[in-house]
């Protein structure tokens, strides 16, 4: 998603934010830009240009460097086989505002003086190019192209739907993923604490385990990897109090078994007991939701990325 950040620096630049794609859209004189938000926010700037009639006097890099040079060691230029393409820096809003504003206005002039026109960041071509997003990426397409691109996205997409994921396997992989969470669960529960991480690698674990084994991470998948986080934490909780269990009747020839199966048991019996394992698993709920999450947010979207094919300029 695109940052707060992000969303402000487009509304500052007059252009377009795209916020579920990480994306701000807009136009250099009759050039189509993209500027892609990296999740570390960084910015990428893409734009697609044909030489002229003439060659350019100099290569942009120099260009920009020249006019700009308080922000020298603020961006890199790779110029690619029908564009350029300009990367940021990390900083603080204000100097990014300044920076991607001045890197804008000397790219504008750069173009204009250098007679340069716009094309198809695909083919090269010149005629008339629309700024189009194509799945993850947003790039200026010519209408040829535009179409070879909407035709992928729609065959990959109907590959998806078509080859469904195994739950039987998926089930599995997503138990066996856990099992890493589960034992650090017990670990660090016995030293008296409980930690985001554990809940995190248990759901990341689970979610992973199923799209390894279950063929990718579907809407299924979602589901029964977070029916499986939550069984598995109940069970990390259960061999937490077998555990303590065990410190007190070891010495009278129980078994760690015996009492993980007396865990019910006690729980039955002693509401003290029943009432501190409640408010422990539902503090281990909220941890694994939060690391659940961002774990599946992540993982489904590496699954099931976007075949979205829609002109936006």
């Amino acid at each position: 998603m695109l940052s707060s950040q992000g969303k402000k620096l487009a509304q500052a630049l007059g252009m377009l934010a795209l916020p579920e794609s990480n994306f701000i859209c807009g136009k250099v004189g009759d050039f189509p830009i993209s500027i892609y938000e990296t999740p570390q926010y960084q910015l990428s700037l893409e734009v697609a240009a044909a030489p002229g009639e003439t060659a350019p006097s100099r290569v942009l890099e120099d260009a920009l460097r020249m006019e700009l040079p308080e922000f020298s060691g603020q961006f890199t230029v790779n110029q690619m086989e029908h564009g350029f393409r300009i990367a940021t820096a990390r900083c603080g809003y204000g100097k990014k505002l300044k920076l991607v504003g001045g890197l804008l206005g000397a790219l504008s002039r750069y173009l204009a003086e250098n007679r340069m026109v716009p094309c198809c960041i695909h083919c090269g071509s010149t005629e008339p190019v629309s700024l189009c997003q194509c799945g993850e990426g947003m790039a200026a397409f010519c209408e040829k192209c535009a179409g070879e691109c909407a035709e992928a996205l729609a065959h990959s997409a109907a590959e998806r739907k078509a080859k469904a994921s195994s739950i039987p396997k998926g089930i599995l992989g997503a138990v066996i993923g856990a099992l890493p969470g589960v034992i650090l669960w017990l670990l660090i529960y016995r030293v008296g604490y409980l930690a985001a991480v554990c809940g995190l690698v248990m759901a990341y674990g689970a979610f992973k385990g199923y799209s390894l084994l279950g063929g990718r991470l579907d809407k299924k998948g979602v589901a029964v990897g977070t029916a499986v986080s939550l069984v598995m934490l109940v069970f990390a909780m259960m061999l937490c109090y077998a555990w303590a269990l065990l410190d007190v009747f070891g010495p009278e020839g129980f078994g760690f078994l015996d009492c993980f199966l007396a865990v019910p048991t006690a729980l039955a019996l002693y509401p003290e007991v029943l009432g501190s394992f409640i408010t422990e698993l539902l503090m281990g709920l909220v941890l694994t939701a939060a690391g659940a999450f961002a774990a599946c947010r992540n993982l489904y979207r590496k699954s099931n990325p976007s075949t979205v094919f829609r002109k936006v300029l």
